[in-house]
Formats: structure tokens, C-alpha cells, sequence
């Protein structure tokens, strides 16, 4: 961790974790033996051991999303060296690290923690170095004593380890890791049973268990509730190594090893860094002869009950819950506007950054369709975060509502009342995504917006972004890299708006094919366009009858994948023949399919389509077959052919979600399912009929600047 929100965000999810620990052992405490109630801190360890990160899940309450807006709240009035308003709290490890002088009081407040916490470790470390001297002065240890541990190990399989004898010690204990050694009150004979419980503890390695802890209470050492836990947890490590003795000693040697636990109840709690002891303070030994009261006592089958409520902690701990920050402040135009909301909701959206390249175009869209400024956030780089927050604060004391932002499209975009003479369902679409030749992460794409323009006597028309889309600290995010440009529609191209998008897209498309023959030439683009999920299901009242519809979710949808992509070519035939060849020509036919590479073609042209009596059509119309084969045809017997034909083939609709076709599949680093750019066919084959002459054209991919 390196600043002081990062700590807050640790230590209160991890109190949150051992509170939770602690309300189910209470609710157990007579059910379940002492391994469970010891052996169920394992999973608060392992949750401390979690690098300190704010993310969109939680545990119990939303403390990420609460810290991240004090934070943002704060260091955005402080110059802290140390945490920036706009930027997400994460950090790769959980000690905490001074990266640079302080700056700013929160600056202060680390650097504070950083020193209690170096403070809280180095004592720790002198007391034992001062317990170590002191044993290296130790007295040898008697003979009824090494009879003693020799009676024990013998007896109950366990191994020895040196001993020695010091005055003064009000009971034994084990110090050490790696050259542990026994210490025995010196002057008197210690009970083998004592002997036994600290051979216990040495077999099991409670003495680096009391280290690990130690480290943990250290971080924690400005947290009073987490010192009690501590507590807690070395007391139920007592109780198990309690049990363990137990069940090796049989009938009166039990009682016996509990009037030995009633003597110490008055004693002293001695315990230091790095050793073990029998006692631990009259209050705690109470409680461990309660415990002892109960031995062989627990339920039967509650070892297997233990295992499965340690699998159902897992969820809770682990992965917590999600929150849909994002979502929840979507066009909540009832709510106040303040500062504290406005920080509240961009905290949100650094909580729910986009994991899809898809999701991350979806905010993107929408935050410029409806002026959101959060949508824009959760898609924007961080870089952008403070540029928007000021775009909403100058809302804000506009007296707009606070997550207004400009979109500067030059166009109003159809939002929630498109023009009822534009016929689309979504209100946005990707076209042409390039995977960048530099960096394998990283995408050029056309985000095409319906729009009516700002002058209310103007036409409808699109609105075109270029987009660069790319990872940023394993999300994706969206930047413009390029002009936004408006084109009206003309009154032809109201009803089917994909054709005007495919106009002015033909224009710069993904890949592009011309061949020259005998009569003429073929010039064929590729466009493609891609479809997100971002439906939703709307029910009314009799929906139960005739089932639920779907319609554009306003919300953005942060994990949302391509659900399927279209390819669109643009292939045109132009007759370079003379002016009177044109007035002769009757009819013209062109025919046209595309293949992965020539080595798919047939030999035979008749056999490239399924139908031999297909060609020449000498009728004017157009089709196509789901193999891929397309065609368009002329007649001119009343006017004369301006030497052009044109032919638009789609080229398949492709559902990766349904196919599982492997070319149109990626998985992004962030671990988000992706759609990639289609990989266009390689080559196109084309047939020209005219008046019983005609030309094949067999025509590869020409390469594109961004692909040399």
C-alpha cells in the first residue's frame, strides 16, 4: 500500500472479514471443536494477504466505493504526493512503502501509519533478541527435567528439541523458528503434561503462526478491533493446542491437565514475539477450561459441517458482492445535485471500469448520446477523469443537471425519441475495427451515431468518431483519434440508414479489391459493422401472455460482448468499352463470391455457383444464396447502360457467442470475452455478363496501408 486510503480500504474490509469470522463462532461456539474455530483465521490470513485494490466488489458494505469518494473529495483540494483524486486506489502488495517526501496532511497520515507500523515490528524484534540473550545465559537443563521430555517424547511419538532452565519463569515455553528451544522454569520439576502441551505446540509450528500474527497485528496496530481479534486468535490457537494434548492423555490425566490450567489463572500472560507458553492470562485460561469441558462433547458429522461452511465463508470473503455503481446513478435526475453526489457517482465509475473492448464503446456511445458525463468516465482513460469532472462542475453551477457534459457531436443524436422517419433500433454502430499493427491490445474503429442536426430545419444524418480503443491497467478505454464529422441523409435514405452508413463508409473501408480484364474493371470495399448486446427485457401488463420484448438498454453495460458482426462489399463493374458498344448492350449481369484464398476455388467456373442455369440472368433484378453467392442485373431495352453495375453482397452475419467460430473470438487480457476485427476474405471472384460475352475476374485482397 502506498498512501493512507489504500490502509482504510484494508483494514476496514479485513474488520469486516473477522467480525463476520467472529458472529458465525459465536453463533458455533458449542457446535464446532477447537481445529474449526482455530483453522477459520486461515481464511482471514489469506484475506489479508490480498493486495489492496478498489474494485466493484465488496464485503457486507460498499467501503471501497465510500473511500474512494472521501478520497476524491479530499485529495481533490490537497497536492498529495502520494494518491490523486481521479486515479483508483490499487496496490500490487499490501506492506505499506514510502515512495517520496510528503506533500500534503493525508501525505502526513501515511507516513504516521508507516512509522507505528516499522515502530510496532522493531519492538517486537528487540524483545525477542533480548529473550534470545537471555536464554544464551540459561541454565543447563536438570536431569529429572531431560527425564521428563524424554518421558514424553518416547510416549507420545513427538520430537525433542534443546532445552534449558531460567529462574523466575512462571511457566515453560518454545522459543524460536528455526533453532527453537524449550525453556523450563528453573528449581522445580515441570509436569510432563506441560512438557507435552509446549512438544505440541512445536510439532505444529505455533510459534511461526505467532509470527505470522504478529506482522499482521503490527499493520494493523491503529486499529484497536483488530488487537482484540489478534487476541481472539491467539486464544483459540491455546484451546486447539489444548485439544491436541487431550486426546493423548486418557482418564485422570485429563483432570489433572485441567487443575494445572486452574493454577495459572492468576499468573501473568508472558507470551513474547516468536514463542509459545501454556499460559495466557486468567480470563483466557477461564475460557479454555470451558472448553475442556465440552472435549468429545461436539456433535457427530460436524467435521464435514465444518468443511462446508469454511467453502460457503470462500464467497463472502473473497469475492464479496458486486456493485453496479455505474448503473445506479444512470439518468437519476431526481437526486440532488452536490459535489458529494457528483464524486460519490465518478467514484462509482472507477469502480466499474470497462472489462470489454465492447463495454468500453457502449459507455462511450451512450455517454455522448445522452450527455452523460459518467458514462463517459467509466470509458474515458484516467487521464481524462479530472477535465470531465470539471465539464460536470461547470454543469453543476449552470444549474444543469450534474452529469451533463457537451458532446460536441455538432448534432443532437437520437436519444430516447429517435425521428420516427429514421428506422433504427440502436442508436449507434462500430464499423471497420483495425487491430493496430503496434500493440496487440489496441483498435481503430468508426463509431457512427444517428443524429438530427442542431439546425431544426436540417435534415437527419450521422454523426462519424473515429476511435482509438485500448488497455489501460487492465481495462479497456476509449479516446477519439480524430475529427467528429455530421452528414445529412437525403430524403431517399430515411428508411434504411445502414445503406447511407455503408455510403459514406465505402469511402474508407477495410479492405479493398480491383481487377482489370478485357471489357472493363471491378473495384470492390469491404465495411464491416458490429452489433453489441446491450438489449434489454421490458415487460408490461400483458406480457405474460404474449412474453417479454427487448429494446436499447440506456444503461451502459461495462462487460457487454459483440453479439454478432455483419460484412457488407461494395463491388461495381465499369465498362471501359466505347460510346457505341454502351447503345448496343441489351442486359448486363455481374455475379460475385468471396473465398478464404484461392485455393478454395473450384477449377471450374460453373462449378463456383450453385446453379448452373444460373447465369446470364436477362431480367433485371438481384439475390443471393446463404452459400455466399451474390448477383445483380440490368436490362436496358428503353434507355441506354451509363457503362456501370453495382452489386452490394453481405457477406454473412456472424454470431460468436452461437457459432463459437474461432476467428471471431478473443479473450482480452483483462479476461473479458471480445469480438476482434473479421477477417476479410483473401480473394473475390466475379463474373461479368454482357450480351453473351463475359469476363471472370479472379481479384486478391489488396493490402492496406495499415497492414504493410
Amino acid at each position: 500500500m502506498n498512501n493512507i486510503w489504500e490502509f482504510l480500504v484494508m483494514t476496514l474490509t479485513v474488520s469486516l472479514a473477522a467480525g463476520l469470522i467472529l458472529v458465525l463462532k459465536a453463533l458455533l461456539s458449542d457446535k464446532l471443536t477447537p481445529r474449526w474455530q482455530y483453522g477459520v483465521w486461515s481464511l482471514l490470513a489469506l484475506r489479508m494477504l490480498i493486495p489492496v485494490a478498489v474494485s466493484n466488489r465488496y464485503i457486507l458494505v460498499p467501503i471501497p466505493l465510500w473511500i474512494e469518494t472521501l478520497k476524491a473529495l479530499c485529495e481533490s483540494h490537497l497536492s498529495s504526493a502520494y494518491s490523486q483524486a481521479f486515479i483508483p486506489l490499487e496496490s500490487p502488495w499490501f506492506p505499506p512503502m514510502i515512495s517520496s517526501a510528503p506533500h500534503s496532511i493525508t501525505d502526513w497520515l501515511f507516513v504516521i501509519y508507516f512509522a507505528g507500523v516499522a515502530s510496532s515490528l522493531l519492538l517486537c524484534l528487540v524483545s525477542y533478541v533480548k529473550l534470545r540473550l537471555l536464554i544464551a545465559k540459561a541454565y543447563p537443563l536438570s536431569e529429572v527435567n531431560q527425564s521428563s521430555i524424554d518421558d514424553v517424547c518416547n510416549k507420545y511419538g513427538l520430537k525433542p528439541c534443546p532445552a534449558v532452565e531460567i529462574e523466575g519463569l512462571p511457566s515453560a515455553f518454545v522459543c524460536g523458528i528455526i533453532k527453537p528451544v524449550l525453556v523450563l522454569p528453573a528449581g522445580t520439576v515441570t509436569d510432563e503434561k506441560i512438557i507435552l502441551h509446549e512438544l505440541l505446540h512445536l510439532k505444529y509450528k505455533d510459534a511461526l503462526q505467532s509470527v505470522i500474527w504478529a506482522v499482521f497485528r503490527a499493520l494493523h496496530w491503529c486499529n484497536p478491533f483488530m488487537h482484540y481479534v489478534f487476541n481472539c486468535i491467539g486464544n483459540d490457537m491455546e484451546s486447539l493446542c489444548d485439544r491436541r494434548a487431550l486426546e493423548l492423555l486418557e482418564g485422570e490425566e485429563r483432570r489433572d491437565y485441567g487443575k494445572i490450567l486452574l493454577l495459572m489463572v492468576n499468573d501473568r500472560y508472558p507470551r513474547a514475539f516468536g514463542t509459545t507458553s501454556l499460559s495466557n492470562g486468567g480470563k483466557n485460561i477461564a475460557k479454555r477450561i470451558a472448553c475442556i469441558a465440552h472435549f468429545k462433547k461436539y456433535p457427530k458429522g460436524m467435521a464435514l459441517v465444518s468443511v462446508c461452511i469454511g467453502i460457503m465463508l470462500l464467497q463472502p470473503l473473497f469475492f464479496g458482492s458486486e456493485f453496479h455503481g455505474v448503473a445506479s446513478s444512470i439518468n437519476d435526475y431526481s437526486a440532488a445535485n452536490s459535489e458529494m453526489i457528483l464524486q460519490k457517482d465518478l467514484a462509482s465509475t472507477r469502480l466499474n471500469r470497462c472489462s470489454t473492448m465492447a463495454g468500453a464503446i457502449d459507455a462511450y456511445a451512450k455517454g455522448l448520446i445522452y450527455e452523460n458525463g459518467l458514462y463517459l468516465a467509466a470509458a474515458s482513460p484516467l487521464s481524462e477523469q479530472e477535465k470531465l469532472y470539471e465539464q460536470m462542475c461547470a454543469s453543476l453551477d449552470d444549474s444543469w443537471i450534474y452529469t451533463h457534459v457537451e458532446n460536441n457531436l455538432g448534432a443532437r443524436a437520437f436519444a430516447r425519441s429517435p425521428n420516427p422517419d429514421v428506422s433504427v433500433s440502436n442508436p449507434y454502430e462500430v464499423c471497420n475495427i483495425k487491430q493496430s499493427a503496434s500493440a496487440s491490445d489496441e483498435f481503430q474503429c468508426q463509431l457512427v451515431i444517428y443524429s438530427t442536426s442542431n439546425d431544426a430545419d436540417a435534415l437527419p444524418g450521422i454523426s462519424i468518431i473515429p476511435l482509438s480503443v485500448h488497455m489501460e491497467k487492465g481495462s479497456w478505454v476509449v479516446v477519439p483519434s480524430g475529427e467528429t464529422e455530421f452528414m445529412e441523409m437525403d430524403e431517399n435514405s430515411w428508411g434504411h440508414p445502414r445503406g447511407f452508413v455503408r455510403e459514406i463508409l465505402a469511402r474508407t473501408p477495410m479492405s479493398t479489391y480491383k481487377g482489370v480484364g478485357t471489357n472493363g474493371y471491378i473495384t470492390a470495399s469491404c465495411c464491416t459493422f458490429y452489433n453489441v448486446d446491450n438489449t434489454v427485457e421490458t415487460q408490461n401488463d400483458i406480457s405474460w401472455f404474449l412474453g417479454s420484448s427487448f429494446s436499447f438498454n440506456e444503461n451502459p453495460v461495462t462487460n457487454a460482448e459483440f453479439e454478432h458482426s455483419d460484412m457488407d462489399f461494395n463491388i461495381t463493374y465499369t465498362f471501359t468499352g466505347d460510346r457505341e458498344q454502351l447503345k448496343n448492350i441489351s442486359y448486363v449481369t455481374l455475379e460475385n463470391m468471396f473465398y478464404d484464398s484461392t485455393a478454395d476455388i473450384p477449377s471450374d467456373p460453373e462449378e463456383r455457383m450453385d446453379d448452373e442455369n444460373f447465369a446470364p440472368i436477362k431480367e433485371s433484378g438481384a439475390g443471393s444464396s446463404s452459400t455466399g453467392w451474390s448477383y445483380r442485373a440490368e436490362t436496358f431495352d428503353n434507355h441506354e447502360w451509363n457503362g456501370t453495375i453495382r452489386d452490394i453482397n453481405s457477406g454473412g452475419r456472424y454470431y460468436p457467442k452461437r457459432d463459437i467460430i474461432d476467428a471471431l473470438k478473443q479473450v482480452s487480457a483483462s479476461g473479458g470475452a471480445s469480438l476482434p476485427p473479421v477477417e476479410n476474405p483473401e480473394v473475390l471472384v466475379a463474373r461479368v455478363y454482357i450480351d453473351g460475352f463475359d469476363t471472370e475476374y479472379i481479384i486478391s485482397k489488396e493490402v492496406s496501408r495499415d497492414e504493410q
